[in-house]
């Protein structure tokens, strides 16, 4: 009993825990409500419906992810003004990564917008307004990215939580009273504007003393360089955690499409309940290398606490398989133990691989981008060759999860060498 309150009292006074704990707890509500907006969308659309939306969905995270980019960098170098104690420089970064956001946004939407015939041809979707009301949403996500980088940056993690947790709760809300109402497909994917819009007035009320303060001009090298790598490593780790529900779309029948995204909602929970940890984490990394301390020791409680968490959910499917597969698709989808397993088990290593993605990015080491790459190349060559069912490409994911994993520990250990020489 002793031991235990020892060990309580320690993990209270670890703020990586307290931190990644609060993170966690936002997260779990964000994917609690993300699985109900998926639950309601699995029950109230016919299962075609459902395949195109959830396939719609998967491609609004990839393109979503390019808001990530936004978060990390802004985050990154808050968190440097932060240990400067340079209010002032703080707002004018805000200032300049929030102009960017927005044209980055406009760009991508126009383009996205040229490319929807090519995208609806491949995923075989024959509305292309559903494209276009999923892409307009990108100018407020990329805007409200930018603030929740500052919130990151200065670690106030209760409004970042609680503004991360609105969205999700505003979108399955919205998306079930406007599919209730008739209007299907479109009524799922017409939140993901409507949401952007209210987050960004609430997201700029957190933040409202940075916005106050006069702004003081600073050379910001570095930044345009830092953005363009870790562009490049969130929109890969995005692609490699999505990209086998939009290529089943593509290869698989309907059903068989339905199936793979099914054991999709599922198994994300892996990758989902631990990423607040992340989140938490990479701040506190990134002043920790700054100012000289020990930030491998951080990253190691934080991947601590990423591996427990995700054990926990793959322990829940196996003891309580059953009564989850027939409460949330009530035996709508021909899906098993073993697919959730390792569909989760995947999940795990992305999700630590998110953990040391932060981690590296904290610490200036963009290159990673360079495995996420890799591990992504892996994983889109697996399934174009190997896609004959559901079965088959979530296996495909589970050894593309291996590639990601395997050299970023790699990376790790040739870093913590160099680190304590």
């Amino acid at each position: 009993m002793k031991d235990l309150s020892t060990l309580k009292r320690r993990i209270i006074a670890d703020e990586v825990a307290r931190h990644g704990a609060l993170m966690v707890l936002s997260g779990l509500l964000v994917g609690l409500f993300s699985y109900l907006y998926q639950f309601f969308m699995g029950v109230m659309l016919p299962v075609d419906q459902y395949g195109t939306l959830f396939s719609l969905i998967s491609l609004s995270m990839i393109v979503a992810m390019f808001t990530q980019t936004f978060q990390t960098s802004t985050s990154r170098f808050v968190s440097v003004q932060k240990i400067e104690g340079s209010a002032g420089q703080v707002k004018y970064l805000w200032m300049s990564a929030l102009r960017r956001s927005i044209l980055v946004g406009l760009l991508l939407f126009l383009l996205l917008a040229l490319a929807t015939p090519l995208l609806a041809s491949f995923l075989k979707i024959d509305n292309r307004w559903y494209f276009i009301i999923l892409f307009s949403s990108l100018v407020f996500s990329m805007a409200i990215s930018v603030n929740q980088g500052v919130l990151q940056g200065l670690q106030r993690f209760v409004p970042l939580g609680f503004t991360q947790v609105l969205g999700s709760f505003l979108k399955f809300a919205l998306g079930i009273l406007l599919v209730y109402v008739g209007l299907g497909v479109s009524g799922g994917l017409l939140p993901f504007l409507v949401v952007g819009v209210g987050l960004l007035a609430v997201s700029l009320f957190f933040i409202s003393d940075v916005v106050r303060t006069t702004s003081q001009k600073y050379d910001l090298a570095g930044l345009s360089s830092y953005t363009g790598w870790t562009l490049f490593a969130v929109f890969a780790f995005a692609m490699v955690t999505n990209i086998d529900v939009i290529l089943a779309k593509h290869y698989l029948s309907p059903d068989g499409a339905g199936d793979l995204c099914a054991i999709s909602v599922l198994g994300r929970m892996a990758l989902y309940a631990p990423m607040g940890i992340g989140v938490a984490m990479f701040p506190k990394t990134s002043e920790l290398f700054e100012s000289g301390g020990d930030a491998p020791k951080v990253l190691g409680r934080a991947g601590l606490y990423t591996l427990l968490l995700g054990a926990m959910v793959i322990i829940a499917y196996c003891l309580l398989s059953p009564f989850i597969i027939d409460f949330v698709f009530d035996e709508k989808y021909d899906i098993g133990l073993v697919d959730i397993v390792k569909y989760s088990s995947a999940m795990l290593l992305f999700s630590l691989s998110f953990l040391l993605m932060n981690y590296f990015l904290s610490m200036n080491q963009t290159r990673v981008a360079l495995v996420l790459g890799f591990a992504l190349a892996v994983e889109v060559v697996l399934v174009i060759l190997f896609h004959s069912s559901a079965v088959q490409i979530v296996d495909m994911v589970l050894i593309s999860g291996v590639a990601c994993l395997c050299p970023m520990l790699y990376m790790y250990w040739r870093n913590r060498r160099r680190y304590q020489s």
